[in-house]
């Protein structure tokens, strides 16, 4: 994980493999021989282990617009971890340890491995050889699904936790649960490989997918920028929000509200300028960076349209790096109040002014294939 955050080449795509084979020779993805002779201190290790295994090969997957190596089920309810406190964990128990009420070290970690699961679902086939989901209503379930899963273990874990009072792990990891909902959802109606079959684009609600995705990429930034979370921002390498990135590019090519894309733009750009640090490099050029290149091309030439019949509107204080920037206090209210999804995505009906919708699709799509082109010269190069 260490190389994961800090070098994007091939040689994470190497050690991971490596690292997936040496785990299945131990059995981590299934019970091993003799499992009842084993410790629940081992066990759990084995756990935790196979579930940040599985979590690499999900980044890796999903930027690399290959097939993950882990099938989805052998990420099923035995083989995650539980939401035990390390302390909670005796190498010479015998008796299985007791999952606690509230916060535990494990919250945070059991809310990403089931956002990897949800995106595996949502973008790889369950069965080798079948399709991924194409049925929007299935894909949307899927996320809706999540949103309930997550939001009642923060509520569980939150009402058992009053008595200790706020913390910033448990700040951190209710902020980042609403970045991961939001980003199932962007992947639900903007998945990253082509479906089949696929019929019809998904019906979304007026400008409401750029709307969802500046909101991705706000948050985003103000996790990284707020000191409640400086310990956890080493993950920010592992888990840059490029899709969200590529969703709301795509939208805002075909935006023709003025207002709206002006409000928009500036969490883009800001977004846009991080990005290109971590991924135009050798591994992630051609894949990922040249098609985001061309799409924000293609944004600002619309912006730059946009711009001559609209006047400027103030920079929004709230995103990092505009001209209002204020500072955080370490005890600030959350980001923001939890997303509405029902109202800014409705797969059951297009309104009048969803007329761009089929060329926000097509975007959609050429971005897709440009990764797609950009993995094979990748891999040959």
């Amino acid at each position: 994980m260490a190389t994961r955050v800090h070098d994007r080449t091939r040689r994470v795509w190497t050690l991971l493999s490596l690292a997936v084979r040496v785990a299945h020779s131990l059995s981590l993805h299934a019970e091993p021989p003799g499992a009842h002779a084993t410790r629940p201190f081992e066990r759990e290790l084995r756990r935790r282990l196979w579930c940040a295994i599985a979590l690499l090969d999900t980044q890796t997957t999903l930027e690399c617009v290959s097939e993950p190596m882990i099938q989805g089920t052998w990420l099923q309810a035995p083989n995650l971890p539980l939401n035990i406190d390390d302390l909670a964990l005796i190498p010479d128990s015998e008796g299985e340890p007791v999952e606690a009420e509230g916060f535990s070290d494990m919250t945070f970690t059991l809310v990403a491995c089931r956002a990897q699961c949800v995106a595996r679902l949502l973008n790889f086939p369950a069965p080798v050889g079948s399709s991924a989901v194409s049925n929007w209503d299935v894909r949307q379930n899927y996320v809706e699904d999540f949103a309930r899963s997550i939001g009642v273990l923060l509520r569980r874990n939150s009402c058992a936790s009053e008595r200790t009072g706020p913390t910033f792990y448990r700040w951190y990891t209710d902020s980042s649960a609403e970045v991961l909902i939001a980003t199932m959802q962007l992947i639900a109606v903007r998945p990253l490989r082509q479906l089949q079959p696929c019929d019809a684009p998904p019906q979304v609600k007026g400008a409401n997918l750029l709307r969802l995705a500046t909101e991705v990429l706000r948050k985003t930034q103000s996790l990284a920028h707020d000191p409640r979370g400086t310990q956890w921002h080493w993950l920010e390498a592992m888990f840059p929000p490029w899709h969200a990135l590529a969703v709301a590019l795509a939208e805002l090519c075909v935006c023709d509200d003025p207002t709206l894309c002006q409000d928009c733009w500036p969490a883009v750009k800001l977004a846009f300028a991080q990005l290109s640090h971590q991924l135009a490099e050798p591994a992630g050029a051609a894949i990922i960076w040249g098609p985001m290149e061309r799409l924000m091309k293609q944004a600002r030439q619309r912006m730059e349209r946009l711009h001559m019949y609209s006047p400027p509107i103030p920079s929004n204080p709230l995103i990092p790096g505009s001209q209002q920037e204020t500072s955080f206090s370490p005890f600030m209210t959350p980001i923001s109040s939890s997303l509405d999804l029902c109202a800014l995505t409705d797969l059951a009906a297009v309104t009048e002014a969803d007329f761009g919708a089929a060329d926000a699709w097509g975007n959609w799509e050429s971005f897709i294939q440009d990764m797609l082109i950009g993995r094979e010269f990748a891999l040959c190069s």
